[in-house]
């Protein structure tokens, strides 16, 4: 099937070679259909008065276009939420490593601690509030521990943007 589009303002049946070529040398621009029958004659219409897109075209594609941007939607809000979590962990991994760094090679301070779980601690980064509670321990505590060797737990507990409870612990053993 060949299509030609163009615009007009008249309606022509064309059924052989001559008429199309008489309606096509007549100065009104057309849209012309071609298609064979049963017969394999050729039939041909010449479309006019065709003027473009209606506005019922154009209000049903953007129903369209609206309806796929609306789906797109949850997708964002999702996103937002998962780095929004992304950042809470960062904070609390970071503040964990640096309390876990303030007792490394600190022989004097880890000598004075036996079997001790500290108070909690509250720290306040990146607009969120978190606890973090360090428990030391050495071969006194859990004799598994080769000696001169501690053990050191942090836990961080927090409240996310959902108010919901959080938490994460990291462990280490280190050499004074």
């Amino acid at each position: 099937m060949l299509i030609l589009v163009s615009y007009g303002i008249r309606f022509q049946q064309v059924t052989n070679l001559k008429q199309m070529k008489q309606a096509s040398t007549t100065a009104v621009p057309f849209m012309l259909i071609c298609s064979l029958n049963k017969g394999n004659n050729m039939r041909l219409k010449v479309f006019a008065n065709n003027k473009g897109m209606g506005l019922l075209e154009v209000m049903i594609s953007m129903i369209i276009l609206a309806i796929g941007v609306l789906g797109l939607a949850p997708m964002v809000v999702v996103s937002i939420e998962g780095n929004v979590s992304s950042r809470d962990r960062s904070a609390v991994t970071l503040l964990i490593k640096q309390k876990i760094n303030s007792y490394e090679g600190n022989a004097v301070l880890l000598g004075n601690m036996a079997c001790i779980t500290q108070s909690p601690e509250y720290v306040v980064a990146m607009n969120s509030k978190y606890c973090l509670m360090t428990t030391v321990q050495n071969i006194i505590c859990d004799s598994t521990l080769p000696e001169d060797i501690y053990r050191i737990e942090v836990t961080a507990t927090w409240v996310d943007h959902q108010n919901i409870n959080q938490s994460t612990s990291f462990s280490t053993l280190i050499l004074p």
